[in-house]
Parts: structure tokens; C-alpha cells; sequence
């Protein structure tokens, strides 16, 4: 009822604002370029005092609506300030010069309106066109890498990149749950659940990234408590423009094979009519890839946009993109545990791929009793060649509409629409053994080390549909010597996913030099089971999920002085999940839960002088369980049956963020700094329990940090841009336990952790005393433990040159401080990734311009592991360290470990018009 009487109240806000009085506009128009006369692409055009702005097209041209007694600010990162006086001039040509410049930068996704970076109440960094010309990224993970507060993972391949921010313990499991991916301000999927780059890859078409960190759940849903990356699309400008490239990769892989590794990429965009520009952009791609995997990355994607411009700055978009690709799924190696460095006749260009596998299929029976095969009314067969060469592919549509409405009066309208619908499979060869020693013989008895590595293949398909709409209506205000822009807004969205997942569990012995497969025959209870006999695997679910988000907001965007800028917002969520899979062929289990909750955040900005500010943000967020939280089925080993799982998450997370930033600008140098502090109660993370991801509670966590970000643009020496950032972050447990294993030998229970030997800097704790078996039931109490994978320290450095002929670029990134596992026993080595390049142009008579790029990605070839699996949240690491002090290869053998990319050498020549 209270929430009902709120939305109305503002609403009847709204409508009396109608009587208010504006000043006489007008509407100008011009061309902004650099020194040689070349169209800026990106730069803030501004109305001088207000938040009324818009960004130059690809050709450098700009239309906007002002008063006539106003003065325009264009800015550009990299480029001095040029300010002009309207008054009776309607048409403008505006030549910027390089030089120091870091507040003025306009960005949309701070507070979903046009607003200059100085004034902003969160912290916000945008990666621009030139950035990723320049780095190539090959996908949007690693296009934000060297973003301050953020640390990336996408060591696993083109796609499915992980985002760390500010030391939030996101990517658990497939998706991104804190920090949310958005395309053009909608998310690229409905649910947090599944990898949001999964069916959209980077390409040409794409203006520029803004990363937002902080504050941001009231404005963009349950998945941003942490931060939002908005991949941002072009607009098509006055005249035709575009290009094409090519880049060719060096060969990474051992086998003989003919062919060149390439990739192309286009664009084109322009006008069709005076109210009607277009934009296209797509790839192609076939390349072996990083690591050698059997198969090739293979497929592309096109993407196109036509926009009608119409009355004052108001534009419909229709859009649509056509993806269809296969991307190899780079997983583990064995990693040497006293060195942290590849098992000796290993490289990490290597893995677990044979062509042995390719001649295997196997079958499963129709139902999902495993473990029963002459329970099955029919069998089907699977071919291992298949789930390798597919790797994790995406074919499918994706299609929206977006309308932006300058309705008149101060009102304005935003209707975003978008659907998809998605084949896509998930197919890899995974490790599932946390220590090994290699040899083909298996290890037995608890405490053992394994001898073979236990693996599964993973050949899993869905189909993904999605629809998502959101609605904003905005109305500014002056009240009093103060301006607002009061906006209320809904949201739906529905997720329809339906997965069936199979797989073949084998072991490999870890000899590189003749890789061998075989039967773990001691985990299946008949020969029949064996899946080099018979060769019968398991299907581990045929599901169907639907997850339906309703969502209201609304917030003031308020001006309250000169130097006083507020953002206030508020937000409520309703989840309703309806879940259904298959127990058996004629029986279906179903289960239907609702979560709902609320958002609310004060950001302040308080201008000091004209380039420094300080802004602070104080959010209540929240994350509702999806639909891994309520798996539907749970495996029973006793029974050898699929059955109902448990009930799920009953709560909600709730997170309370606290930020505190001031940036400014002196000389040639700019400087952004932040203070930060999260709670989290009853987070939730990911575990794999028979090819299922299933979430569990992980207590209560706390997050502390810093960030500090430095510029150097020197006036004196122009195209020259240095920045360097430095990130302090300390996650730990408050509040958790992890339970101790255990199994019963000869009658009598025996731990994997021995309660009083040497903990290594742990606490256990004796919970209480079985009813049934009077045996003491033991945990591992983390109070105080750094939360696992992700890093406290984390620093990064950019420099480029850029002239009329020629450029140079490198960047640098470490991350260090990272815990392998909860005990934090096991800290894994500092992580550095070293890119560089070079590139010279020319220019053509007809303005065109001919480009050639040389970049080297981990210049450095780095082989350290950049994560270990299995370990985080378990007492493996404390059990190995007690049978082994110093975790020596000699006994504990090896761990499974993915490495970062290696080194890899890409030629790009383009041509653009």
C-alpha cells in the first residue's frame, strides 16, 4: 500500500509540473574536428550550466536543442575544453586541440541521462573507440581490463570473461551476479545466471564502454550492486564512413595443419535520408585459438541499426544482430604445486584435447535414472568428436526497438525493447580432480591423492529465449534556483531457458608425451557402466526454467546549486521463478518460488572550483536467488537416483554499499581517487554437484578499498597519454562456516581434516553431535579469511603516442594477493599480463586513410596459474596440507589449474573511408 501511494504521489508530480515555464530554445548543429580536420567521433557537446548534451556522431557531427542566451562546452578525452557562445549562431565548426582533460567527459550510464563526468556522483571511466582500436580486444571482459577497481578473468577463451569489481566475489559459477553487462542500457540477457557475453562479441560497430562502479542497483536491477558495464552502439552520422579489417594470428598450436588464422571485421554507417542514418558492423573469425584444443574458433556475427531522427533531439532505433559461432572452451592443465608453474611436458599452449577422443561415442539412457541403464525405454548415442568441435556455441537472433521522445514541456519518454532467442551448447573437457599425481593407477582410502585425473566431458545443449522492456518517464523542473529531472520508470523481463546436459566421466593420466583416457572403473558399480565397454554416460538434467522480473523506480536528478549535485533513487524487484525437469521420462517435478525486494541510493556531488569535485554514494541493494539456487533434481548416490533437490534459498542477499571520491585536474594531470566499503549478508556462491550448479549460503562478508586513478596528457608534447590506476581491496568472511568431510572406515568415522593437528592459521569448530551416529561433527571456522580468487592488489599502467603517421601503445596489468581457497593456505603467484603495439596510417587523397597494426598480447609469455579449481570453498587444501607440510609434488602430485592466455602476435591491416 505504501509503495502504491509513493509511485502515485510522484506521478501526480509529474503532471502539476506541466504549468512550468521554459526559456526560448533553439536548435543548433556543426561538425567538430581535430588538427587535421578529421571528424571527432565521441565528444561531449554540452549546454553550459544544465545536463542537456549529446555526443558527436561518427562523423563528428552534432544536433542539439539549447537556449538561445547559453554557451557550448565540447569536450574529449585527450583534447582541450572549447567553449562558444550561441546567440544568433545556428551552425558551428569547432576545431579541438590535443591536451590534458579528464572531468568534462559527458557519460550516460552514471545516471541513465547525459551527464559530465566532473559532476557525477559515482565512479565512471569510459574505454573509447581510439582504446579499443588500438588493444583489440576479443571480448568485452577484456576490453575494460585495465579499468580502475576492476580485475578480469578470461582465461577460458574469446568469450565468458568474468568481472571482478571492487573486490566483489562475482562470475561464481556462469554469470555475472554483481556486476551487470548491458548493451546500449538493457541487459544482454534476462538472467545474471548465464555468461552475459555468451551470445554478443565485441565488434566494430560498438562507439565506446562505460564502466560504473559503485551505487548503481536503483537504476540498472538485481545484478548491479557492484557496478554496470555499458557496451554502448554507434550512431550512423551525415555522411557515409566505414571500413574493414583483417588480423591474422600467429599459430599456437603443436598439430600440423594448413591454413591461416584470421579475423575480419567491418563497418559502415551514414545517412539514408536527412531524418534516417544507419549503422552495420559485424566479424568473421577462424582461428585455432590460444591452446591447442582439437577444433577451431569458428563463426561470426552482424549487427545493424537504423535510427529516425525526428522533432527536437528525439530518435527511434530499430536494431537487430544475427550471431552464430563457436568459441573452444580453454580449461585446465596440471599445474606443479611447489612452483605454481606447468607440469614439466606441459605448455599452456597445451590440453587435454586427444584426437583418441574423437572416435568415442557413447550412450545414455532416455530417463535420468544413472546406474539403471535396462530401466530405459530407448538409449541415446552422443559422439565425444561433436562436444569438442562445438565448444561453447551460440546461433540465434537478437531484436529491439528503442524510442527516445523529447515529448515537449520538459517531458520526455525512453521505451527500450529487445528479444532473443538463442541455440547454444556448452561443451568442453573438464577436469574434476582437485590434486593428482598423473600416474594411470586411481588412489583410494580418504586423504589419498588420486592417481589419474578424473574428468568429465561436458556436452551440454539449451535453448534461450529472452524479452526485456523498460520504460522512463522523465520531466525536468525548476524549483527555486534549483533543477531537477524527476523520472519514473518500469521494467519486465522473462527469461526461458531449457538446458539438457550430458556427459561421459573418463581419466586421463596427465603424460603429455602419449596422453592416455580411460575408465575410472572404481566409480561405477557395474562393467556395464564402463564407458570404454559400453560406453554408457550420464545425463545430469533436462530442465526448464522461466524467470519473470517486474520491477518499478523512480529518482530525482537534482541540481541543487552551482556546485551541489544530488541523485536520489529508490527500486523494487519482484522475481517469480517457475522450474520443471525430468525425473524420469513420464514423470516431471516442478517448483515455483516468488523473491521480491527493494533498492534505494543517495549519491551527492560537490563541486570545489571548476575542475575538481568530491562525491560520495550510500546504497541498499540486494541480489535475489536465481534459478541455480532451486535446482530442481539432486542425484542420491544411496539410491542411484535423480530425486526433488532441497528447497532452495529462502532469502535474499542484502548489500550495503559506501563510497566516498574526489577527482580533479590540475595542469597536465588529472587524478580520480575513492574509499569503499561493502557489506554483504547471506551471499550466495555457485558449486557443481554432479554437473549441477547449485547456490549456497556463504555468510556474512565485508569489502574494504581503495582506488586511485592518475593522468598525464602533456600539452608539450602532443598525442602523448599516460595512466596509471592502483586498487586496494580486502574481502573477508565475518560470518561463515565450512564443513569438515568425512567418511566412515571399518566403523569408525574418520575426517578429512584432522581437528587436532596443525591448522595452519585455522580455527575449527565442533558443531554438535550426530543423534544418530554420536560422532562429533566438525567445521572449519573462516571469521577474518580473505575471500578466495579474488585479488587485494590490483595495478595498472596505459601509454600511448599518437601522430599523423604512426603510434605506439602498451599497457600492463598485475593482480596479486589472491588466496587459491577459503583456509587461505594456498596463495597463488602475482598475475601480470604486458600488451603492447605499434601502428602506422596514411592518408589517402579522398580523406581515406590505409592502417597497419603490429600487437603483441603477454609480451611476457607469462605461465603462472591464474586459478585453481575446486578449492575455494572446501577443506581440500588444509586435508593436503596436513598429509603434506610442504604440498610437494613428490606427494601431493599436481592441482588442476587454468593459465592466463598465452602469448599471442596479431598483424591487422584496415582501411577506412
Amino acid at each position: 500500500m505504501k509503495k502504491s501511494y509513493t509511485i502515485r504521489s510522484l506521478f501526480v508530480l509529474v503532471l502539476l509540473s506541466l504549468t512550468s515555464v521554459l526559456w526560448s530554445q533553439k536548435t543548433v548543429s556543426g561538425k567538430v574536428s581535430d588538427y587535421e580536420g578529421i571528424g571527432l567521433s565521441g565528444v561531449t557537446v554540452l549546454e553550459k550550466g544544465t545536463k542537456n548534451g549529446t555526443i558527436t556522431d561518427a562523423n563528428g557531427g552534432f544536433t542539439l536543442k539549447v537556449s538561445e542566451k547559453s554557451t557550448l562546452v565540447f569536450t574529449f578525452i585527450g583534447m582541450t575544453t572549447v567553449e562558444m557562445a550561441v546567440g544568433n549562431t545556428s551552425n558551428f565548426d569547432v576545431k579541438m586541440e590535443e591536451g590534458a582533460n579528464l572531468t568534462d567527459d559527458l557519460v550516460v550510464t552514471a545516471t541513465r541521462q547525459p551527464v559530465r563526468k566532473l559532476e557525477t556522483t559515482t565512479a565512471v571511466d569510459v574505454v573509447n573507440a581510439k582504446q579499443l582500436q588500438n588493444n583489440k580486444p576479443e571480448g568485452i571482459a577484456e576490453a575494460v581490463r585495465n579499468v580502475p577497481g576492476l580485475f578480469v578473468t578470461n582465461a577460458q577463451g574469446r568469450f565468458r570473461g568474468n568481472i571482478y569489481t571492487r573486490g566483489f566475489p562475482d562470475g561464481s559459477g556462469n554469470g555475472l551476479i554483481y556486476t551487470t553487462m548491458q548493451l546500449d542500457g538493457l541487459p544482454t540477457l534476462a538472467t545474471p545466471a548465464r555468461p552475459a557475453d555468451f551470445n554478443f562479441g565485441l565488434d566494430d560497430g560498438v562507439d565506446r564502454v562505460e564502466v560504473v562502479r559503485g551505487g548503481a542497483a536503483t537504476l540498472f536491477g538485481r545484478s548491479a550492486a557492484a557496478g554496470v558495464v555499458n557496451v554502448i552502439t554507434k550512431t550512423g552520422g551525415t555522411t557515409h564512413t566505414g571500413g574493414a579489417r583483417i588480423t591474422t594470428y600467429n599459430k599456437n598450436v603443436s598439430r600440423n595443419e594448413a591454413g591461416v588464422d584470421y579475423r575480419v571485421d567491418f563497418n559502415a554507417n551514414g545517412p539514408i535520408s536527412d531524418k534516417l542514418r544507419y549503422n552495420v558492423a559485424g566479424f568473421y573469425l577462424k582461428d585455432r585459438g590460444y591452446r591447442d584444443l582439437g577444433h577451431p574458433d569458428i563463426g561470426g556475427q552482424v549487427r545493424a541499426n537504423i535510427d529516425y531522427l525526428f522533432g527536437d533531439n528525439s530518435k527511434l532505433r530499430v536494431y537487430a544482430g544475427y550471431t552464430n559461432i563457436a568459441i573452444q572452451n580453454m580449461i585446465d592443465i596440471p599445474y606443479d604445486l611447489s612452483t605454481f608453474k606447468p607440469k614439466s611436458d606441459w605448455k599452456t599452449t597445451d590440453s587435454y584435447y586427444d584426437a583418441s577422443l574423437d572416435t568415442i561415442s557413447y550412450r545414455l539412457v532416455h530417463n535420468l535414472e544413472r546406474g539403471n541403464p535396462a530401466a530405459g525405454k530407448d538409449t541415446i548415442t552422443r559422439t565425444v568428436q561433436a562436444a569438442n568441435k562445438d565448444g561453447n556455441y551460440a546461433k540465434g537472433i537478437m531484436a529491439g526497438l528503442r524510442l527516445d521522445w523529447n515529448i515537449g514541456n520538459g517531458f520526455s519518454l525512453t521505451e527500450h525493447f529487445r528479444t532473443t532467442n538463442f541455440n547454444e551448447g556448452t561443451k568442453f573437457n573438464l577436469g574434476s580432480s582437485n590434486f593428482f599425481n598423473g600416474s594411470p593407477a586411481l588412489g583410494s582410502g580418504v586423504g589419498s591423492v588420486g592417481g589419474a585425473q578424473f574428468r568429465l566431458i561436458i556436452d551440454g545443449d539449451a535453448v534461450e529465449k529472452s524479452t526485456m522492456n523498460e520504460i522512463r518517464l522523465s520531466k525536468t523542473l525548476d524549483i527555486g534556483a534549483s533543477k531537477h529531472q524527476f523520472t519514473i520508470g518500469h521494467y519486465y523481463s522473462r527469461e526461458d531457458y531449457s538446458p539438457e546436459t550430458y556427459s561421459l566421466s573418463l581419466w586421463a593420466d596427465a603424460n603429455k608425451a602419449k596422453l592416455a583416457y580411460g575408465s575410472p572403473s572404481r566409480f561405477f558399480t557395474s562393467a556395464a557402466l564402463n564407458p570404454f565397454a559400453s560406453r554408457f554416460g550420464g545425463r545430469s538434467r533436462i530442465e526448464h526454467y522461466f524467470e519473470d522480473v517486474n520491477a518499478v523506480f523512480a529518482g530525482d536528478e537534482a541540481k541543487l546549486t552551482d556546485k551541489l549535485t544530488a541523485n536520489l533513487g529508490v527500486r523494487y524487484d519482484v522475481l517469480k521463478l517457475t522450474m520443471e525437469g525430468y525425473n524420469r521420462v513420464d514423470t516431471i517435478i516442478k517448483r515455483d518460488t516468488t523473491h521480491s525486494d527493494w533498492s534505494a541510493s543517495l549519491g551527492l556531488n560537490y563541486k570545489l572550483n571548476k575542475r575538481s569535485a568530491v562525491y560520495g554514494n550510500m546504497t541498499r541493494a540486494f541480489r535475489m536467488p536465481d534459478y541455480s539456487a532451486y535446482t530442481v533434481l539432486a542425484w542420491t548416490a544411496a539410491t542411484q537416483r535423480y530425486t526433488n533437490a532441497p528447497d532452495g534459498i529462502k532469502k535474499n542477499e542484502i548489500i550495503t554499499n559506501v563510497d566516498l571520491g574526489y577527482r580533479t585536474g590540475f595542469g597536465d594531470f588529472g587524478f580520480d581517487g575513492a574509499i569503499f566499503y561493502t557489506h554483504i549478508e547471506n551471499r550466495l556462491a555457485v558449486f557443481y554437484e554432479n554437473g549441477i550448479g547449485v547456490s549456497k549460503p556463504q555468510g556474512t562478508n565485508t569489502i574494504k578499498g581503495i582506488e586511485l586513478g592518475l593522468t598525464y596528457t602533456p600539452t608539450r608534447v602532443q598525442g602523448l597519454l599516460l595512466r596509471a590506476n592502483f586498487s586496494y581491496q580486502k574481502g573477508v568472511y565475518d560470518d561463515f562456516n565450512i564443513a569438515v568431510g568425512s567418511a566412515k572406515v571399518n566403523g569408525k568415522w574418520v575426517y578429512n581434516v584432522n581437528p587436532s593437528g596443525n591448522l595452519y592459521g585455522n580455527t575449527i569448530d565442533k558443531q554438535a553431535d550426530s543423534t544418530t551416529t554420536k560422532a562429533a561433527i566438525y567445521s572449519i571456522n573462516l571469521k577474518g579469511k580473505q575471500l578466495p580468487s579474488v585479488p587485494s592488489t590490483v595495478f595498472n599502467f596505459i601509454g600511448s603516442y599518437d601522430s599523423k603517421f604512426f603510434g605506439v601503445n602498451a599497457s600492463y596489468n598485475m593482480s596479486g594477493g589472491i588466496y587459491a581457497d577459503a583456509t587461505n593456505i594456498i596463495s597463488t603467484p602475482v598475475y601480470h599480463t604486458v600488451n603492447t603495439g605499434i601502428y602506422g596510417r596514411y592518408q589517402l587523397k579522398n580523406k581515406s586513410e590505409v592502417r597497419i597494426d603490429f600487437l603483441i598480447k603477454n609480451l611476457v609469455n607469462s605461465d603462472d596459474v591464474f586459478r585453481l579449481l575446486y578449492l575455494a570453498e572446501t577443506d581440500a587444501v588444509l586435508t593436503r596440507k596436513q598429509i603434506d607440510p610442504t604440498l610437494a609434488p613428490a606427494t601431493s602430485g599436481y592441482v588442476t589449474g587454468i593459465p592466463q592466455l598465452p602469448r599471442r602476435f596479431l598483424i591487422t591491416l584496415g582501411y577506412k573511408f
